[in-house]
């Protein structure tokens, strides 16, 4: 009798990753899925990270399909599939550091002038 093996977000993904890149060309792939990542996994659910909005809107409305099939034949067990946003690390460092500059600003102590380079 084999081990049970425990699935998880990460390792579904690889899998299900690696079904995309042999039914879609290289370049597509690498559009829309190299920056996703399997962040959530139970019975009914499969939630991925998407590293924002219009990634998002873009599998859902073309590859969402594909994906729950993947997951399916992966699994033999059907599930929702989700997208979430995930911030990366730098955007959320970014955007503390404008928010204490605002906040400072607020106070008086510092002005805060936005920037013009990315």
């Amino acid at each position: 009798m084999e081990p049970s093996i425990e699935l998880t977000a990460e390792g579904l993904w690889s899998e299900v990753s690696g079904r995309l890149r042999g039914a879609l060309n290289e370049t597509t792939y690498r559009t829309w899925f190299d920056h996703v990542e399997g962040l959530e996994l139970n019975d009914d659910e499969f939630v991925l990270a998407v590293p924002n909005d219009f990634t998002r809107d873009w599998i859902e409305g073309h590859f969402i399909g594909l994906i729950r099939a993947a997951v399916g034949d992966t699994t033999g067990h059907e599930r929702q599939i989700q997208l979430a946003v995930k911030e990366a690390a730098g955007e959320r460092a970014g955007a503390r550091r404008r928010r204490t500059a605002a906040s400072r600003s607020a106070s008086g102590s510092i002005r805060s002038t936005p920037s013009t380079r990315s």
